[in-house]
């Protein structure tokens, strides 16, 4: 994700220091260029929700195996 998010960072940068002029006077090529810096973006938020949601299974699955494990029945933690 963070070499994703390097691209679309990269993508910018050269977009508008380097290619501006050049991407203005080509309307199909700067409409593909910022779409593609676009899509990269999206994908990188996409990827970080989509761990967010692992790790939050993954903690879940691991308090209930400690609570069968320690006997805790409740949330406050008396057995």
């Amino acid at each position: 994700m963070f070499w994703l998010l390097a691209s679309a960072l990269g993508c910018v940068l050269v977009g508008e220091v380097l290619f501006a002029e050049w991407l203005r006077a080509r309307p199909l090529l700067f409409a593909g260029f910022w779409l593609t810096c676009a899509l990269m973006t999206l994908l990188a938020v996409l990827l970080a929700v989509l761990d967010l949601l692992l790790v939050r299974v993954t903690a879940r699955v691991a308090r209930r195996e400690l609570r069968r494990r320690y006997g805790i029945d409740d949330e406050r933690g008396a057995p």
